[in-house]
């Protein structure tokens, strides 16, 4: 009987180190405004967003197409794409490939399926988005859609690729 309650509670510690480690891995995102962990990130610079997130695990690119990627792997967890604005590069996408990304409205917006994902959008975001290009399906077994604010320029991009499973891509306009 000893034995049964060590095992219980080595079972327990595992357990309960397991929803500690995934609780502290998943991250929050808003749809409606585009913020990651509460923090704006489109339009900060290279060093802004490094300072926000922590340093990335990788970095590659050009001064006119830089992106900067946490979580190893392929893909990787998320990624942030940077583009040529005047003198210096600014974040214009921010692309969520695996893990755990909870919305207020939507929660963990990896989980569902493509077709799931944007009926929860339609759903759930239809005063604030609109659906710019219905979910279609590619050869291959990829699958794309797209939304895009009604009254301002983010616009959220999902489906999925396979191998990697579903994504979801904000980036914005203008």
């Amino acid at each position: 009987m000893p034995r049964l309650v060590i095992v219980l509670a080595s079972l327990a510690v595992a357990v309960a180190a397991s929803a500690t480690a995934s609780s502290t891995s998943a991250h929050t995102v808003n749809l409606a405004t585009g913020q990651l962990d509460g923090h704006t990130i489109l339009g900060l610079t290279p060093s802004q967003v490094s300072a926000v997130l922590g340093k990335p695990d990788a970095a590659h690119g050009t001064k006119s197409r830089y992106v900067l990627q946490w979580g190893g792997g392929s893909p990787p967890h998320y990624e942030v794409i940077f583009t040529k604005h005047g003198a210096s590069e600014r974040a214009v996408t921010l692309a969520l490939e695996t893990g755990a990304y909870q919305d207020p409205k939507i929660g963990n917006i990896l989980k569902p399926t493509p077709a799931a994902f944007a009926s929860l959008m339609q759903a759930r975001y239809g005063r604030i988005y609109r659906i710019l290009k219905p979910l279609s399906h590619q050869p291959g077994g990829r699958s794309s859609g797209e939304f895009v604010q009604r009254s301002g320029s983010l616009h959220v991009s999902f489906g999925s690729r396979p191998n990697w499973g579903t994504f979801i891509t904000l980036w914005q306009t203008g």
